[in-house]
């Protein structure tokens, strides 16, 4: 972690989903999935909720979601 956390690919890598946001969503949607289909896995430090966490009364199952309609 202490090596991911001091190289640049944060800055990159918010750059890119900055540039994303940019874009036309139909351009935005495919570069979405070509970096999730390449992801394998996510590693943190930060511990989740420690309490259910709900919106418009309805609880939330995951802490990141992808509208795929």
């Amino acid at each position: 972690m202490d090596k991911i956390k001091n190289s640049h690919e944060g800055v990159v890598a918010y750059g890119v989903l900055d540039a994303m946001d940019r874009t036309p969503e139909g351009v935005e949607q495919r570069v979405i999935d070509l970096f999730t289909a390449k992801g394998t896995a996510v590693v943190t430090n930060v511990p989740g909720p420690r309490k259910p966490v709900s919106a418009f009364e309805d609880e939330l199952a995951d802490l990141l979601a992808m509208d795929r309609s």
